[in-house]
Formats: structure tokens, C-alpha cells, sequence
């Protein structure tokens, strides 16, 4: 499914201000409706990350490797207590974490506000908990698959943050998943998009399809 008619607010004049071209985006969609409960939402997460887990123990997925970014903001700037949680620590209050690798916690200025950006891996039995846990603010956490080895570094890190302007001119932290997409797909990578309403959710894979290709 090609991304630019799935999504509206993908752009293809912005792309080629940005890249030059216009990268052959593509979509592999889980949906599901009727979800009324979040139990129903709980649900359809974990059958949905068991169809996604199936994936990535099979060419040409099985040497990805997948990814957890988040972006924190400090609530009180004056609080040691939270320049110390950083993001894992803060998270690890409310979430089990075990199995993730923790990528270095860059700190971030902007407005007189201060944010925490980093970057974790996590193996496949771990997609339904970070699917959660993205579902409970898509705007602070993305998922996504890389085979780049440098991912947890963070030159890479900021590399990542700065090439997709994350931080936009509003005083909140907010992941531009287009952005997003663009820099990463047309490397190879694959960006989860997380989409909800009060009775859908979906979950989208998106990709560069001139550089891989996923299906079921």
C-alpha cells in the first residue's frame, strides 16, 4: 500500500525539498475495530505483535533489529529528582524493562524547557509491551527497525533527532513520524506508526519499498 495516498499528511512536494525525490514509501496495515474497551485495544495489540514477531524471525527481517525512542520532558526544572530518572529510570517507575538495552539519555534545551531524548533496543518478545507503551503517548515514543549497528550511540541518537526536527516550535516535544519515516526508510529502515481512535487502533509498518520489502 503506497504511503503518500494512506496517509494525508504525507507530503511528496516536502519530500523533494527535503531528499531531492520522492522515496517509494510503502504501508503493511494492522487494524482493528469494534474496540470498545481497553481490554478489546489490549487485545488486539498482542495479536497484532505476535503477527509482527512472526516477521521478524524471517527473511528478510530476522537480522533487524528493533527499537524503543522516547522523549521526556522535565516538568520542574528544578527537580534533581527527575534530571536524574532521565527517560528509563522515570519510565522504569511505572514499566518492566527487563531485556531492553538503553542507548545514552541526551538532554535537550528549547524555550526554557528541558527534554530528555534516548533510545533503547528490545528483542521481539518485547513488541507487545513497547506497542503499549507507545499507545499511551504515539507524540513521546516511536518504534522502529534498523540493521545499523550505531543505533545505540549518540552520535547516532542525535543524528536521528536533529535530521527529523523532533523538536518543532512549539514548546512541546512531539515525534514527527513523516519526518521520521523519511530519514529513516530510504536507509532501509522501518518506522511503526501508531494509530488510534475510540472504537480503532492500527498499527502501521512503514517502509522504503525500492529497498525492502514486508509482507505477511
Amino acid at each position: 500500500m503506497e504511503a503518500y495516498g494512506y496517509f494525508n499528511w504525507f507530503n511528496k512536494n516536502q519530500s523533494v525539498e527535503i531528499l531531492g525525490y520522492v522515496p517509494n514509501l510503502s504501508i503493511l496495515s494492522f487494524n482493528g475495530t469494534m474496540m470498545f474497551t481497553q481490554g478489546d485495544k489490549k487485545l488486539f495489540i498482542e495479536s497484532s505483535s505476535n503477527e509482527i514477531n512472526k516477521l521478524f524471525l524471517k527473511e528478510p527481517l530476522k537480522n533487524y533489529t528493533l527499537y524503543l525512542m522516547a522523549n521526556l520532558e522535565v516538568k520542574n526544572n528544578n527537580s534533581k529528582i527527575e534530571k536524574y530518572r532521565k527517560v528509563w529510570k522515570a519510565l522504569q517507575t511505572e514499566w518492566n524493562l527487563e531485556g531492553f538495552k538503553f542507548g545514552p539519555e541526551i538532554e535537550v534545551n528549547k524555550n526554557d524547557n528541558c527534554f530528555y531524548t534516548s533510545i533503547a533496543s528490545f528483542k521481539t518478545e518485547n513488541i507487545s509491551k513497547s506497542v503499549e507503551l507507545v499507545s499511551m503517548s504515539p507524540k513521546k515514543f516511536a518504534i522502529f527497525a534498523s540493521c545499523n549497528k550505531d543505533t545505540l550511540t549518540e552520535a547516532r541518537i542525535k543524528e536521528i533527532f536533529d535530521s527529523t526536527n523532533i523538536l518543532n516550535d512549539s514548546k512541546n516535544l512531539e515525534i514527527n513520524y513523516y519526518l521520521l519515516s523519511l530519514y529513516l526508510c530510504p536507509k532501509g529502515d522501518i518506522v511503526f506508526r501508531l494509530g488510534t481512535s475510540s472504537e480503532e487502533t492500527e498499527i502501521a509498518m512503514i517502509y522504503d519499498n525500492d529497498v525492502i520489502q514486508v509482507t505477511l
